[in-house]
């Protein structure tokens, strides 16, 4: 058997684990000896541009705008190939967040990611359709442990036609039976169906725990309810009376130093 049809079939098996659990992990991603640096500069560019968060969690919205050092490492062909099976050929960048878990951070509630979670104002609405319509990706940039809080999710989870924040205003904090750490390596990249119930975890140890989030759209799925200043965001903030995750927008120059194959897959968040 060619190397090629081995890697075509590791493929289509992380995609079946994906549909069938809802996650899959791809391992080292990123190459051991980039770590520390990266490790390093995404932490501080955290620090330095930290938003409203969640106490002992740093956050970064739309982290491209103050560091670039981990965009290259989105056109590895084990994610680009996953990510056109999940979503087709043509898709987009939705988030690109920095989340830091700092030691002694609290447990986080059960949720789903936008625009599955009914507390954002651009959400769908539940029951939601068996479809793969938003994909989550975790970068790990520190080993992700039980101890130092890998994040906690519930597999299967995705083919509720629901989720916490479908039926209640204060998202359930329980420990549920079947729910687990995602564990990994630095490099490794967890991916999943965004419809996937998954909640912080908390750190136990001395150590943050630094992770980038990045998130695909395909290339449909509305955005602009995301964007600053936007006429749809203005109308549903003021229809729902919910609030709304936003992300800042990139000057020519920021947008300009993106590889040239992620340009078209976030120009919808160039400040014309």
């Amino acid at each position: 058997m060619n190397v090629l049809l081995l890697y075509q079939m590791k493929v289509e098996n992380q995609f079946h684990d994906l549909k069938s659990d809802g996650f899959t992990i791809l391992k080292k991603i990123i190459p051991k000896s980039a770590i520390n640096n990266l490790k390093e500069n995404i932490y501080q560019s955290t620090f330095s541009n930290k938003m409203k968060s969640p106490d002992k969690i740093l956050f970064v919205a739309n982290l491209f705008k103050h560091n670039q050092s981990i965009a290259k490492y989105l056109l590895n062909t084990k994610l680009t190939n996953l990510i056109k099976l999940c979503l087709g050929e043509h898709h987009k960048i939705s988030f690109v967040s920095s989340i830091i878990n700092e030691p002694g951070n609290s447990r986080g509630k059960w949720h789903a990611d936008w625009p599955f979670n009914r507390h954002n104002a651009g959400h769908i609405d539940s029951p939601y359709p068996d479809a793969i319509m938003h994909i989550t990706t975790v970068w790990m940039l520190s080993e992700f442990s039980h101890e130092n809080g890998g994040t906690l999710i519930l597999p299967k989870s995705h083919k509720n036609s629901f989720n916490p924040t479908s039926y209640s205003k204060d998202p359930i904090l329980l420990n549920l039976d079947n729910e687990m750490n995602v564990t990994g390596d630095p490099g490794d990249v967890l991916v999943f169906d965004s419809r996937l119930w998954h909640a912080t975890a908390s750190n136990l140890t001395n150590d943050p725990r630094i992770s980038v989030i990045i998130r695909f759209a395909p290339w449909w799925l509305n955005l602009d309810v995301l964007k600053p200043g936007s006429r749809q965001r203005k109308f549903l903030l003021n229809s729902t009376k919910l609030p709304e995750n936003v992300i800042p927008l990139f000057t020519k120059s920021e947008f300009n130093n993106l590889p040239d194959k992620i340009k078209p897959l976030m120009i919808q968040y160039l400040n014309m």
